[in-house]
């Protein structure tokens, strides 16, 4: 297939909301590979600023020296910097270059994408990048995505912000459903997928133009069939352990984990987007106890104080989050986020070599 033709995937979810599953299935594909953590929007567009040979230097060393220490992923950089510094410095041409180098390393895969998770706000950019664009956007119940990242991330009270994000996916997702071509754009709610693996595995090929294979509904062989994609099983925060099934007892785990007052504070922000949606709202009456006792959190914390009066002045979520997620103090060690990846030896690791990375290139 040539690299023009080839369908560019993009898997966009906030967090906890199983944007893992979705590339599970995509990378069983004999055909497709979808790479977690590459995070090109986060990492090398950010906002799009003008690019110069040094600033791309910098960016994509620090990519290969990041996915290679977190996540065992491997990039040539410098081979890709090579081919980079040939055509015009423009960020299209740094991702087409850094996903043909993915074709390079894996010579019997047809399809290559990313798993972006928290960068939903890239994807109408991505479409216009691409005319063979395929996104698939993912939708999970507020309440579930509350209680898991509740339990898998060190911050405090902090957590609460994840609300907020969800609100703003889900608004862009309605946005998006009328503005982008429905060849190109699609949105699935994850519990449908674990209600209904086959259909929507069928759903998922049918719209990146491949043919349908077993293998993607059978999540036992998936960690045999990820050794040479870079790909892992999902993480469970409920569980603490990696997954690899369907698990329908994951969609109302919430009602037996979250506080009735955390239930109505997430419903009370969340109204619309669980009814845009389909979810179904548990605590219908008003509380001035439980509102009042969450402005006293919301109070304590700059950060919640200023995406829930946005929010409440101009019904808007966001995709910000507390801690700025290209600072490697503020990263979770990934399995286990309560602990922080800089406190690891790997952490140490990292810290070192991007200091003679940045003494090389800037000379500091």
């Amino acid at each position: 297939m040539l690299f023009t033709k080839m369908p560019r995937v993009y898997v966009a979810a906030p967090m906890r909301s199983g944007s893992t599953l979705v590339s599970n299935i995509l990378n069983a594909h004999s055909k497709v590979q979808i790479i977690e953590n590459f995070h090109f929007k986060r990492f090398i567009f950010n906002k799009g600023g003008h690019l110069t040979k040094k600033i791309v230097a910098f960016k994509l060393r620090e990519m290969g020296l990041r996915l290679k220490i977190r996540y065992k992923i491997i990039i040539n950089e410098e081979k890709v910097l090579n081919k980079i510094f040939k055509k015009k410095l423009t960020y299209k041409n740094i991702y087409d270059e850094l996903m043909k180098e993915q074709l390079n390393i894996n010579p019997s895969i047809n399809i290559v994408g990313e798993d972006s998770a928290m960068n939903w706000r890239f994807i109408e950019k991505f479409c216009e990048y691409y005319d063979n664009a395929k996104v698939i956007h993912i939708i999970r119940d507020p309440r579930s995505i509350f209680a898991s990242w509740k339990k898998a991330t060190y911050q405090k009270k902090d957590y609460w912000g994840c609300i907020m994000n969800c609100v703003d996916s889900m608004n862009y997702a309605k946005y998006y459903e009328n503005r982008i071509n429905k060849k190109k754009y699609m949105i699935v709610k994850f519990e449908d997928i674990l209600q209904r693996p086959k259909f929507f595995a069928k759903k998922f090929a049918e719209f990146l133009n491949i043919k349908y294979e077993e293998n993607m509904t059978k999540p036992k062989k998936w960690e045999k069939l990820f050794k040479n994609k870079f790909a892992s099983l999902g993480w469970s925060s409920i569980e603490k352990k990696a997954i690899d099934g369907f698990f329908t007892n994951r969609i109302d785990a919430w009602k037996s984990i979250l506080t009735d007052q955390e239930i109505y504070i997430i419903e009370h922000y969340a109204k619309k987007n669980l009814k845009d949606f389909g979810y179904k709202i548990l605590q219908k009456k008003f509380s001035k106890k439980y509102i009042d006792d969450f402005n006293k959190i919301k109070n304590q914390s700059k950060y919640l104080k200023k995406i829930f009066n946005l929010y409440e002045k101009k019904q808007k979520g966001t995709d910000e989050l507390k801690n700025n997620p290209m600072d490697p103090s503020t990263w979770g060690d990934g399995k286990n986020n309560k602990l922080k990846f800089i406190d690891s030896m790997d952490g140490q690791l990292y810290k070192n070599e991007l200091r003679k990375i940045k003494k090389e290139i800037y000379n500091i």
